[in-house]
């Protein structure tokens, strides 16, 4: 009887509206408006109860009835028992089956309570409390509902969870939230993963890059309030790796830190919560992964999808960000579950790297990356690195035997020439951390590499060939400390001798900035939270047998 009277009501207020009376009609739409904290909030039962009425009425609510509809979207439901939720989920379920032009607003109601929510709407008056991942498992339980029976709606998931996004100045909670929540939806929508994975690679960049310069802007003093050597390991990787070690409770003790230093740490903070997440995501997806003729079988065809939309971020977005300290480690960890990923990852860097039609900027950040994977990756075998070893030797002598050269100003030189010291300074890089699989004539590997004296050919001569160019010189313009480096692990290994030419830059007026960049994307991963992921595949510098270390070479010439 009480429902054939609430359904009677509901009727007798849009039959009134229709003959141009609207005050019932409003008042229905003002029960469902109002506040739960308000004086006149109108009970959960009887809300209930209307809900159900119209559900059983839901032609009703064509396209004139957008005030009422946008009120029950706006309402709190999600603090209610659950009960309540049943009866509301059914009801958006009839609404956007009728009334499908509803169906954006539905969706950007949810998508919205996806974000970090105020406590407040889990705790209305005489109700029990509910929890923040109630809420959200409430949600995603009424958003799959929707999504199914309107597939349509999919269309929007993607641009209405952007418009969302916090702001990378809102607080970390507010990040992680969304961002964990976005994965989730991935679960049940799988087709828009990809796009979804490109949002949140997007927002990785935009604070790892502001960390980083904001640390370029910062003095000295300040900087080392937030990292303390943060060299290459070339030199020294025991003592930065402790000193950049981020702990949250250690941030929270600098109370005398500046504004500046403060931002920058919480935005550390952020990057680190985030990556974390996205590599548990990723873990679920692409670990323990099947190989069948050193293939991945077609049945794991959503982890191959999975990969591929890492690819396409790494290629419209990470490979064109020069300052990227962190977001990249997705794709290194990522390419080393499976050697089809592997194999997928360094095929399309390097193609990006010899593509001449390309920015000479994006091609020197691909040669980097080349570079810094062949060194950093612990899962490569000995076949891999010197294949790309032997990709970067044929670049190198492709420009030595292509360009004619002049003397010119030493900033003309590093513009002309950025291409070929990004990669030859790519290939000193990787016969530092690399030198013994480079070690031997073949693939096979040799019975002692310490004492074998050949080497994957053509490297010894390209390399001669490349430092005793007077005009090129990479000597002079790579970076001071990779070039230092090669040269003392290239002595000790009788591979190369540079002191001469080394001694010879030292002593000439060359003007102008002096070497390019040392970006190297997979130096140290110090983020302390989400570390741990990189640590099982990251090739750390290991001491050569017999070679002295900086701190010994430093003082015989003090002796």
């Amino acid at each position: 009887l009480l429902r054939q009277l609430t359904r009677s009501v509901i009727s007798e207020a849009f039959q009134q509206r229709q003959l141009g009376n609207p005050t019932r009609y409003d008042d229905l739409r003002r029960t469902f408006a109002a506040k739960p904290t308000s004086a006149d909030a109108t009970s959960t039962v009887q809300l209930q109860q209307l809900l159900v009425a119209l559900t059983h009425q839901i032609t009703l609510l064509d396209s004139r009835s957008g005030s009422l509809v946008k009120a029950i979207i706006g309402m709190n439901w999600l603090g209610r028992p659950f009960s309540f939720v049943q009866t509301y989920n059914a009801f958006l379920g009839s609404l956007v089956s009728s009334h499908a032009e509803y169906s954006t607003l539905v969706v950007q109601m949810l998508i919205k309570n996806l974000t970090l929510l105020n406590p407040s709407i889990g705790k209305i008056p005489g109700l029990e409390v509910v929890s923040q991942a109630e809420i959200h498992q409430r949600v995603h339980a009424a958003l799959s509902n929707v999504l199914d029976l309107v597939p349509f709606a999919r269309e929007n998931l993607v641009s209405v969870a952007t418009s969302q996004f916090p702001h990378k100045s809102e607080r970390l909670q507010a990040q992680t939230t969304f961002v964990a929540n976005l994965l989730r939806l991935t679960q049940y929508v799988p087709i828009i993963e990809g796009a979804i994975i490109g949002v949140i690679v997007d927002k990785l960049i935009s604070i790892d890059v502001e960390i980083q310069v904001d640390l370029e802007d910062m003095e000295p003093e300040e900087q080392g309030a937030v990292v303390d050597g943060a060299e290459s390991d070339l030199q020294d990787e025991d003592s930065s790796n402790e000193a950049l070690e981020f702990s949250e409770d250690e941030l929270d003790d600098e109370q005398e830190t500046s504004m500046n230093v403060q931002i920058i740490n919480d935005n550390i903070q952020k990057l680190d919560a985030l990556l974390k997440i996205m590599f548990e995501h990723l873990d679920r997806k692409l670990s323990n992964l099947p190989t069948i003729d050193g293939k991945l079988p077609k049945y794991c065809s959503a982890a191959q999808a999975t990969f591929d939309s890492l690819l396409f971020a790494l290629d419209t977005t990470i490979l064109k960000t020069y300052q990227s300290r962190y977001t990249q480690f997705l794709l290194f960890w990522a390419a080393q579950k499976h050697l089809m990923f592997v194999d997928d990852f360094l095929g399309l860097v390097v193609q990006r790297a010899v593509d001449v039609t390309r920015p000479g900027s994006h091609r020197m950040i691909a040669a980097s990356y080349i570079g810094s994977f062949a060194a950093r990756a612990a899962t490569l075998d000995r076949q891999t690195v010197r294949m790309l070893a032997r990709v970067m030797l044929k670049a190198i002598n492709g420009f030595l035997d292509d360009q004619q050269f002049t003397q010119g100003h030493a900033r003309d030189t590093v513009k002309r020439f950025g291409v070929f010291y990004a990669m030859v300074q790519a290939l000193f890089y990787v016969f530092c951390f690399r030198w013994a699989e480079l070690r031997g004539a073949t693939d096979a590997e040799p019975d002692d590499v310490l004492t074998d004296p050949t080497w994957l050919p053509g490297l010894q001569c390209t390399i001669e060939r490349a430092i005793a160019n007077p005009v090129l010189n990479p000597l002079r313009y790579c970076s001071a400390t990779v070039v230092q480096q090669f040269a003392r692990v290239s002595h000790h290994l009788n591979f190369v001798f540079c002191a001469t030419i080394i001694e010879a830059n030292r002593r000439s007026a060359l003007s102008g900035p002096g070497e390019i960049d040392s970006f190297f994307p997979f130096d140290p991963y110090l983020l302390k939270q989400s570390k741990h992921f990189v640590e099982e595949v990251y090739n750390d510098w290991k001491p050569i047998p017999g070679m002295a270390s900086d701190e010994s070479d430093e003082e015989d010439e003090d002796d």
